[in-house]
């Protein structure tokens, strides 16, 4: 069986970066022309969708995130089989741990921190297999996610806004 290299799997996570970016634009530019700069509300949730798809990077083609796609990667759990939509969630919870990650992945380019904790691995793709994706499925672990961070990223600006000393110092925009 082939190894994933680390061009690939960094060119990967490349790629995977810059499209969250992308989905952010939209927000961003009705931040800049609208009112909606001064909604607290309103940029929380921006974080908080694009932070959603960039967990839910691997539910939206069929399993394989847009990087993942172009470097011809697949991510399988370590007995090579399909993992499951919450395996391929929560293992993305560790990228915004990004330094770590991309160190674990020059280490060792088939897992980084996520897969080890949630026993994953991205390996060179098989063009005969392909993950079945049930859209609904998808939207509805999409959606759960993005309520969950909206929810725990309201929470943190509610505590920064009403606390004083540290917390304050470190979430309020100066």
């Amino acid at each position: 069986m082939k190894k994933t290299t680390i061009y690939k799997r960094l060119t990967s996570m490349i790629i995977d970066g810059f499209t969250s970016q992308i989905v952010a634009i939209p927000f961003i530019v009705l931040m800049i022309f609208t009112d909606l700069k001064n909604n607290l509300h309103f940029q929380v949730f921006t974080v908080a969708f694009v932070s959603t798809f960039f967990i839910c990077k691997d539910l939206i083609l069929s399993g394989k995130s847009i990087g993942k796609r172009i470097s011809n990667l697949q991510i399988l759990d370590i007995h090579n089989n399909e993992p499951s939509n919450l395996k391929l969630i929560c293992r993305n919870l560790f990228s915004f741990l990004w330094p770590v990650e991309i160190l674990f992945c020059c280490l060792n380019p088939e897992r980084k921190l996520g897969d080890i904790v949630f026993g994953t691995k991205v390996s060179p793709s098989n063009l005969e297999e392909k993950r079945s994706c049930n859209v609904k499925i998808a939207m509805l672990y999409f959606s759960i996610t993005l309520l969950v961070i909206f929810i725990v990223f309201d929470l943190i600006m509610f505590l920064a806004y009403s606390s004083s000393g540290l917390v304050r110092l470190l979430f309020m925009p100066i």
